[in-house]
């Protein structure tokens, strides 16, 4: 047993939440995430980042938690040009209206960039430079933490990559466009010009904007509602007139919608790159968990786990190649052992937590 008063290396990582299983924010990423093309033999953000580059349509495919949110953030935290990154998932939406509607959809895309660049425009200098010393790693992981920087830049993770490029002017120029355009009836022949008209105007500013559709599992998708007839109208309706936007989008597809026609023809007909998010090795998770483990103190992971436990861990990713679900084990791994004052995780301390997640 570990002297209960001295904070132990395991304390640090439950204390600090470095196996964090769902969203990573922008600031934490490279303290947190270890890229797929550096674990596999796949080259997958590099994939996406040409892909970008080349102003494609790109589909990135996995199941829900396997990484996809994280490869797309990789990619705008190292661009090789700067871009402005808008973020779009009607999750809150009418759902039905807004993936059925081409009109509509537009409309939604239009309101997501107002509200982009109303929260930039909000942010305080010192919360901006701020953001800046964390995505540049002058500040580490734990200071962050320390800081609390989650509290202070708030809902801010989907635009911190372009606060470093995106001039005042800018974001007036955008701000009045937006607040014209969704004043006004968007009519049909209108549709694709008012979106290339705004990516013209940010281009000006040498930024190149990227549309991210993520977590189309979701509103694609849900345990209580039937979007089965949503899914045709969305890959049919709204993925061709994405493709006419003249820039770069990235959309997060799941293997779910390969028992649809219209998806199979919209991605031979529609989609210029199609990337797969890759299976990992047993050494990849180790990988993995060792740069979380590095985020607060310079030691190997086998002083966290034993090689047995981090084999039954690997085992729990391979039914389903789901990255939320070692990571969420490793979490509650050090979260048990942290507060039952264990020193090192064992195959035994691994089966605790399976019982007490069993019984809750």
């Amino acid at each position: 047993m570990a002297d209960v008063e001295k904070e132990t290396l395991i304390d640090k990582l439950s204390e600090y939440g470095v196996f964090t299983y769902t969203f990573i924010p922008m600031y934490e990423m490279p303290h947190l995430y270890t890229p797929f093309e550096k674990i596999t033999n796949c080259s997958t953000e590099e994939s996406v980042r040409k892909a970008v580059e080349r102003r494609e349509l790109i589909s990135l495919k996995g199941i829900s938690g396997s990484g996809k949110t994280c490869v797309v953030q990789h990619v705008f935290l190292t661009p090789r040009v700067d871009c402005f990154p808008v973020v779009l998932s009607p999750i809150k939406e009418d759902i039905v209206t807004v993936c059925s509607s081409q009109e509509e959809f537009i409309r939604f895309m239009l309101s997501q960039m107002l509200e982009a660049v109303r929260q930039f425009t909000s942010v305080e200098k010192e919360i901006k430079e701020l953001a800046k010393d964390a995505l540049a790693q002058k500040i580490s992981y734990v200071e962050g933490k320390n800081r609390k920087l989650s509290f202070r830049l708030g809902g801010l993770f989907s635009i911190l990559p372009f606060l470093s490029s995106v001039q005042p002017e800018l974001a007036l120029d955008l701000g009045s466009f937006l607040q014209k355009s969704l004043e006004g009836k968007i009519y049909n022949t209108q549709r694709v010009q008012c979106i290339q008209r705004l990516s013209e105007t940010i281009e000006e500013y040498g930024i190149m904007p990227v549309f991210f559709l993520d977590d189309t599992d979701k509103f694609l998708k849900h345990p209580e509602i039937d979007l089965s007839s949503v899914v045709p109208k969305f890959f049919g309706l709204i993925v061709p007139i994405l493709s006419k936007l003249e820039c770069p989008c990235i959309i997060a597809t799941h293997p779910y919608y390969q028992q649809f026609e219209i998806y199979k023809q919209t991605e031979k007909n529609y989609f210029d790159c199609l990337v797969d998010i890759p299976e990992i090795e047993y050494e990849g998770l180790t990988r993995i968990v060792q740069k979380r483990i590095e985020s607060v103190e310079e030691a190997p992971w086998t002083d966290v786990f034993s090689e047995g436990t981090m084999k039954l861990i690997y085992q729990r990713y391979k039914k389903n190649r789901r990255m939320r679900d070692p990571m969420s084990l490793c979490k509650a791994c050090v979260d048990w052992a942290s507060q039952n004052h264990v020193e090192k995780i064992s195959e035994l301390v691994l089966a605790s937590v399976l019982v007490d997640d069993h019984q809750t």
